[in-house]
């Protein structure tokens, strides 16, 4: 929270922005403080003048105690004068009644779109700003109705796919389980296990920067082909040299597809696609050894695993 002397700093030489005022109304100190001092002068007498002079000097006495009152012939400067018309006008605001200063200054509720897919199926998204998600099975995502902000945010949840609008004054980001893609126009794939606890971003073309926040300050640009890794148990990071391509045609196919896949990229995606966990011996899963081109419904995907369904999460409504 901002210190309240340096909010009246601002307000008194009019350098206050506007998305600050919501704050400095609802500081309950500042309130009081000018409740109290409008009390005390609530008479608008013939001594007005005298009122004025005292109202100011507590004024600045609270909230700059090292500032000099200026005068010049008995009278303030106009920097002064200027600055108590700002502060005037809080006190009467406040006289009036905060509590329709409130609902003026109140910003309107944003609306939230939240998305779901089912199993083994996938759903294309235009967003606001023109970009197009490819929304993988047993995914959701979240994002702003308008993309009016400074950023253009998707919290995604599961698989996805982007090609995003170009807007360099609004970066477009995806938060996925604890790490943030930033891109300003680009494609590229995020994708979490079920679990959450492994996650991934590979890069078709342009470029993203993917951070961490609260884990490490360090960024990492990816070029085309790379893909990045991060694990949440062993909280490591792995940039490695991929086929793009290969790992993000389900988008295009609307279906999953593997071609020369090892199975530690299979089951992950298998196991988001039917929403159930897959047992597989470690030594198969991380075996290096390219398999031949299968689709998700082919029967004979991998016969040395066997399956434990998950019964669906209930979805809140969106």
């Amino acid at each position: 929270m901002t210190d309240i002397k340096t909010l009246v700093r601002k307000l008194l030489a009019g350098k206050l922005p506007q998305k600050e005022m919501p704050e400095l109304w609802q500081r309950h100190d500042v309130t009081q403080y000018m409740q109290r001092e409008w009390d005390r002068c609530a008479k608008p007498a013939e001594d007005d003048l005298l009122r004025e002079s005292r109202i100011w000097e507590r004024i600045v006495a609270r909230t700059m105690p090292h500032e000099k009152i200026r005068r010049k012939g008995g009278v303030r400067t106009a920097w002064l004068s200027r600055s108590y018309g700002a502060a005037a006008s809080i006190m009467l605001a406040i006289g009036a009644g905060l509590t329709l200063v409130n609902l003026l200054w109140r910003p309107a509720p944003e609306i939230i779109h939240t998305l779901y897919s089912g199993n083994q199926s996938t759903e294309q998204v235009a967003l606001p700003d023109g970009s197009t998600l490819w929304l993988g099975a047993n995914s959701s995502c979240r994002y702003a109705a308008d993309f009016s902000g400074r950023e253009r945010r998707v919290e995604l949840n599961g698989q996805g796919f982007f090609e995003v609008a170009e807007d360099p004054s609004r970066p477009f980001v995806v938060s996925s389980n604890g790490i943030d893609v930033t891109a300003l126009g680009t494609a590229f794939e995020v994708f979490s296990d079920l679990g959450g606890r492994h996650v991934e971003a590979i890069l078709r073309n342009g470029s993203v920067r993917v951070s961490l926040p609260g884990v490490t300050k360090q960024t990492f640009t990816l070029s085309p082909d790379q893909k990045f890794t991060y694990s949440a148990d062993t909280r490591k990071v792995i940039v490695s040299r991929v086929d793009a391509q290969r790992y993000t045609l389900w988008h295009e196919r609307m279906s999953l597809s593997f071609e020369n896949q090892p199975l530690s990229v299979i089951l992950p995606r298998l196991e988001r696609w039917y929403n159930c966990h897959i047992d597989c011996p470690e030594e198969i899963a991380t075996n290096p050894r390219p398999t031949r081109h299968r689709s998700s419904t082919d029967a004979t995907v991998c016969t040395c695993v066997s399956t434990k369904n998950k019964k669906n999460p209930k979805r809140p409504a969106s």
